[in-house]
């Protein structure tokens, strides 16, 4: 697996667990703000059981993912090989940040609304 290769897969990972940790509280507001509405909706907080091991895996993947970005050496190719055109770097550390942002209000939206509505 080439290192371009292995950036997205993590920033993919790290996206798609930001999106799975939201599944159980930011999702389906999401979900009825922008219109999409339905009582399937409700079975979606049966996976706040999850929310911890879903977080923990986002966090797990987001870290592997800094590192293939940002501490991994940046050398693409080796001297006197073919190598294909490397994505570009500006679009793979927004993908990041935006991981980054996903998984870090994912993680915080329960505690606020919690604290927010929560029963005192």
């Amino acid at each position: 697996m080439t290192p371009n290769q292995k950036r997205w897969t993590a920033v993919s990972g790290a996206i798609a667990g930001g999106i799975a940790a939201s599944a159980c509280c930011v999702l389906p507001l999401i979900f009825i703000w922008v219109g999409i509405s339905g009582a399937w909706i409700a079975n979606l907080t049966a996976m706040a059981a999850y929310h911890t091991w879903f977080t923990a895996v986002a966090f797990s993947l987001l870290a592997l993912s800094y590192y293939f970005i940002f501490i991994k050496p940046k050398k693409e190719c080796k001297e006197d090989q073919l190598c294909s055109q490397p994505l570009p770097k500006k679009l793979v550390k927004r993908c990041f940040w935006l991981a980054a942002v996903m998984i870090l209000i994912a993680t915080i939206f329960p505690y606020i609304v919690n604290y927010l509505y929560g029963a005192e």
